[in-house]
């Protein structure tokens, strides 16, 4: 996947409405002006009196600028690597300004889908910086988030400005790999090859339709550049078998299965094993490779989700 292409245009965002919200700092400064109100009008005090409205104006100053530090921002998800459950979710986010002026001291999480919250010191007027939230991943599956949130308590962190913003945000959590190794069960193996996209001494064993999303290492591009559609060289080695990976042979419920079709996967794919799947929802025919690998993960992943695609 492409980590570093930013998902959505900075010209297309739909920003929210910024709020204005009372830190607690704020109520502390509210108690210590109470005191020094009282002592101004016990004492008469002229220089407690013009401390008052000073430290009263100032605050009211310090609301404009919460605000005006907000309003130029804005955050761009980039697309977000597949994890397997259990594992952190890593989600990188470009934040950006439009305004000819830095932004500082912004903070920006998912409240939808908790995990951390990342603050960005500065972002440059006109320019951009990097932040990186980070997210449970507890169980398998697909899953989106629909808003980012930003806010900002600069320059006192008096008043907290804060806005969400809609974005198009989602990825995937494989299972878990777990139970018996590859080669503790009698797994079906057939064939003395392995059907994949790696050369070097293997024999060339014919075309393939090519996938989108597949690695173009292997594409015939003398095929397509007589006007044949995109096909891929196979080839095969001496060094593997052919697996199946099927939903008969494991046992337990269905999270125990799926995880048992995951470690055997990864296992087959570290092997150079042609390796296919079988779950009571479809098929995918045995193949090898990167592209073919997470095509099985995620077959794993969306199974029992209504309208997950392969």
């Amino acid at each position: 996947m492409d980590v570093g292409r930013p998902t959505s245009d900075l010209g297309r965002i739909k920003k929210g409405r910024i709020s204005i919200r009372r830190t607690k700092h704020l109520w502390y400064l509210i108690l210590v002006l109470a005191f020094m109100l009282v002592a101004a009008v016990n004492y008469r005090s002229n220089a407690a009196w013009l401390l008052v409205f000073v430290l009263v104006s100032a605050t009211g100053l310090t609301a404009l600028h919460a605000r005006r530090n907000l309003a130029g921002v804005t955050a761009r998800p980039l697309d977000v690597s597949p994890v397997f459950a259990g594992e952190p979710i890593r989600v990188g986010l470009v934040l950006g300004t439009e305004h000819a002026v830095e932004a500082h001291a912004v903070s920006v999480d998912l409240p939808s889908l908790g995990g951390s919250i990342e603050l960005v010191t500065m972002v440059p007027a006109l320019g951009s910086a990097s932040a990186s939230v980070e997210l449970p991943a507890r169980v398998r599956g697909p899953w989106s988030c629909a808003q980012v949130r930003l806010r900002t308590d600069f320059p006192f962190g008096l008043i907290e400005a804060r806005r969400l913003q809609d974005i198009e945000l989602s990825g995937i959590v494989y299972p878990a790999p777990a139970g018996e190794p590859l080669d503790a069960l009698s797994v079906i193996t057939e064939g003395s090859g392995a059907v994949g996209d790696k050369a070097g001494g293997d024999d060339f064993n014919g075309h393939r339709r090519y996938q989108p999303g597949e690695s173009q290492r292997h594409v015939d591009w003398k095929a397509h550049a007589r006007g044949r559609s995109l096909l891929v060289k196979d080839f095969i080695g001496s060094g593997g078998g052919l697996v199946w990976c099927d939903w008969q042979r494991t046992a337990g419920g269905v999270e125990e299965r799926l995880s048992q079709l995951a470690r055997w996967i990864i296992e087959a794919h570290r092997s150079g094993l042609s390796y296919g799947l079988t779950l009571p929802n479809g098929v995918i025919e045995p193949a090898a490779g990167e592209f073919h690998y997470h095509r099985c993960l995620r077959m794993l992943a969306s199974y029992g989700f209504d309208g997950a695609t392969r």
